[in-house]
């Protein structure tokens, strides 16, 4: 058995904020809201300060080239409190972005300021276009394409969103942003459901519902991914779960449309997809790839310049990536192991 070295000098993995391989416009993203706060400044990313400056950028960005009024700025820092000093402070705000992004980015426009932001800028304007894109595409009747491109477009998400603003900014906008999300992820299931892919989706819905453990919708798509993967009694879990959880938390009962899944599982009646073809699963245990990946072109074209040599060869060959403890091996091999995983499809 063969062992190839892959080196390379001991220096720390560079990373960009999240960057999205699959779509190459992803990477042109200056404002991130989908996560953590954060933004692209003069001088790379900038460091931004404490929640009311986060906020105050948030905000802006939320209403990207439509004036937002003082008031309004100033409400979402203090609320129904703000100090009498609440004005100078918010331009002191408005001040410390503009040396951070550039002094012509944000603007003053009666009665407020103004943030411009251009094309592919905002990640939340592109995950809004690109997820109308996939739906169209999905009814349109190419739904492995749109499912491509609802897959690629959540990977912006990096946490919940508006992360590192006050609360008030939080209740009235990081709610609608997460049902966004929830949106792309039902429409992203169904269209998996449609294609036969009941198998293949199981573990990512049960990761999801318990994300969003009120959404009736996911909860429902578990049920009938498992009913189609013979797994009954878990669907039927899955429900009685669902319901005690409404009951004890929000005092309701399950909706209509799971009520009715709940009655399809116990009847067996959760109809096959049309076109079906079941292909047997395969293991495909990698961790997610490594977000904000950059660097190491060198190792990982060495590693592509392998693998090429070995094609269409019986090997098991064994290849070692070294290097001093926290130089970005694991990174490495795992950002390598997504990019050639088609390579692959007897499993990963």
């Amino acid at each position: 058995m063969t062992a190839d070295e892959v080196s390379y000098r001991a220096a720390p993995v560079r990373t960009r904020p999240a960057p999205v391989l699959t779509l190459p416009a992803f990477t042109d993203l200056k404002y991130r809201l989908l996560g953590p706060v954060s933004a692209v400044g003069v001088d790379g990313p900038a460091r931004l300060g404490g929640p009311k400056q986060r906020t105050v950028l948030a905000a802006l960005l939320l209403n990207a080239n439509q004036v937002v009024s003082e008031d309004q700025l100033i409400e979402l820092l203090w609320e129904d409190r703000p100090p009498a000093s609440a004005r100078g402070q918010l331009q002191v705000r408005v001040w410390e972005l503009r040396k951070l992004l550039g002094r012509e980015v944000i603007v003053r426009r009666e009665p407020g300021y103004l943030i411009e932001v251009g094309p592919g800028e905002l990640d939340t304007e592109l995950f809004d276009d690109v997820a109308k894109d996939a739906r169209r595409l999905i009814e349109g009747g190419e739904p492995r394409r749109g499912v491509e491109r609802l897959r690629a477009v959540l990977e912006l998400w990096q946490g919940p969103p508006l992360g590192g603003v006050t609360d008030v900014l939080v209740r009235r906008s990081g709610q609608l942003l997460a049902e966004q999300r929830m949106t792309a992820l039902e429409v992203l299931f169904d269209a998996e459901l449609a294609t036969g892919r009941h198998t293949h989706v199981v573990r990512e819905l049960r990761h999801f519902v318990d994300e969003y453990p009120f959404g009736e919708r996911l909860q429902e798509q578990l049920m009938l991914a498992l009913q189609r993967s013979g797994r009954t009694p878990e669907a039927l879990e899955v429900y009685t779960a669902t319901r005690e959880r409404l009951d004890a938390e929000l005092g309701v009962e399950p909706g209509e449309r799971l009520r009715a899944m709940h009655l399809q599982v116990l009847k067996g009646e959760a109809d096959e997809p049309v076109g079906e073809v079941v292909v047997p699963a395969r293991p495909a245990e990698l961790p997610r790839d490594v977000r904000g990946f950059a660097g190491r072109t060198e190792q990982l074209a060495q590693l592509d310049r392998q693998l090429a040599a070995r094609a269409g060869a019986y090997a098991s060959d064994v290849w070692i990536v070294h290097g001093i403890p926290g130089v970005g091996k694991t990174a490495l091999a795992l950002h390598w192991a997504h990019r050639v995983r088609e390579r692959f499809p007897d499993g990963q």
